[in-house]
């Protein structure tokens, strides 16, 4: 599993991809050697609760090995030690391409739970571990980041502008959740039809926000809760976070379709690739200060001397990094609107019900 997620190690220090990353860094049921490595670390677009927990005998799972032993030629009569052995003789770009060729979305890949097995990484969900105080030991700093408009790729592309794309997205996204707070929270406009692509507004049409709060923004301010004033129960030492909001477009990949600061524009950003913007732009000044900051970090456990840490109950104050590197603090509790902060506590109460995909009881 940990093959499969994108992960850059260097220097003590883990840089987690995306969703799956949060669950990773914090168990606890990591060998020792993998333990050590996660000292300070890295959550982008994602958190705990991000993706659905599955129990292991779930349809879903059975039928995604099924397929999986099949495409690869591994007979079903050998014994589960014989098929792990040679699924972990696979090439990664293989079992990648298998992957990639279902044409799966986030909501397709979950994490199974394996409560009884001894050997099994996960034995409970990471916020349950994290309000238990039995994170990794070793872990000292997290740094947290998100994208302005994380859901406007997911609306263009869901096309959530038309009736048919916008209750696609609820039935996906939240099939179980109270459609009419839902609304209230998230107002649709009155006659949904479908538009020109060059004219709307991604950033703010209908399901944009909502993906956004409920993918990225709510499950981070969660994660962050469940470390607020904790210590681990061993170390007695709690885990620092820095929280912050990219916000920069790109118009070189959007062409001309203004989806803003979208999901995944971090990463060109952070890695400086310069041939997706002139040497003097806007986009090479916030790649300056994202790339300085993501190493600052990654050295010394702090992004910079004048962040100050992030506790949402007594100092919830949170970096905003805007176009052309331009950077500020701000206090969540005055920056927030009311709105605002209704939609991240609604989606905060929604995500054990959605990760675990139960029936919620209105």
């Amino acid at each position: 599993m940990e093959l499969m997620i994108a992960l850059q190690c260097f220097n003590g220090f883990k840089i987690t991809f995306e969703l799956l990353g949060g669950i990773l860094i914090m168990s606890p049921s990591l060998g020792s050697l993998r333990q050590k490595l996660f000292k300070q670390a890295i959550l982008q677009s994602g958190a705990p609760e991000t993706l659905t927990h599955r129990s292991v005998d779930s349809s879903i799972n059975r039928e995604y090995f099924e397929s999986l032993l099949q495409h690869f030629n591994i007979p079903h009569g050998l014994a589960s030690e014989q098929r792990i052995k040679l699924l972990k003789e696979i090439p990664t770009s293989k079992i990648m391409e298998f992957v990639s060729a279902r044409g799966a979305v986030v909501n397709d890949y979950g994490l199974t739970i394996e409560e009884s097995v001894k050997s099994s990484i996960w034995t409970k969900p990471a916020i349950e571990l994290i309000k238990e105080r039995k994170w990794n030991p070793h872990l000292k700093s997290l740094l947290m980041g998100h994208t302005k408009d994380e859901g406007s790729i997911f609306a263009f592309f869901f096309q959530t502008t038309t009736k048919e794309g916008y209750e696609h997205v609820l039935r996906k996204r939240c099939p179980f959740s109270p459609q009419n707070k839902i609304e209230k929270l998230y107002p649709p406009p009155e006659d949904l039809e479908t538009q020109t692509p060059l004219t709307t507004d991604w950033k703010n049409c209908a399901g944009s926000r909502l993906i956004a709060d409920q993918l990225c923004e709510s499950p981070m301010e969660n994660l962050a809760m469940s470390f607020d004033e904790v210590k681990h129960h061993v170390t007695g030492e709690p885990c620092k976070l820095f929280f912050y909001q990219l916000n920069e477009n790109l118009p070189s990949i959007d062409r001309g379709l203004d989806w803003g600061a979208f999901h995944t524009i971090d990463l060109p950003l952070i890695f400086n690739i310069k041939t997706l913007w002139d040497s003097n732009s806007d986009q090479a000044k916030t790649s300056a200060v994202l790339g300085r900051m993501w190493a600052d970090f990654a050295q010394t456990g702090c992004p910079d001397p004048s962040w100050p840490n992030y506790a949402p109950s007594a100092s919830p104050m949170k970096f905003f990094i805007e176009s052309g590197g331009k950077v500020f603090v701000d206090d969540m509790r005055t920056s927030r609107t009311e709105l605002q902060k209704r939609r991240v506590q609604f989606w905060i109460g929604q995500l054990p019900h959605i990760v675990k995909l139960k029936e919620i009881v209105r």
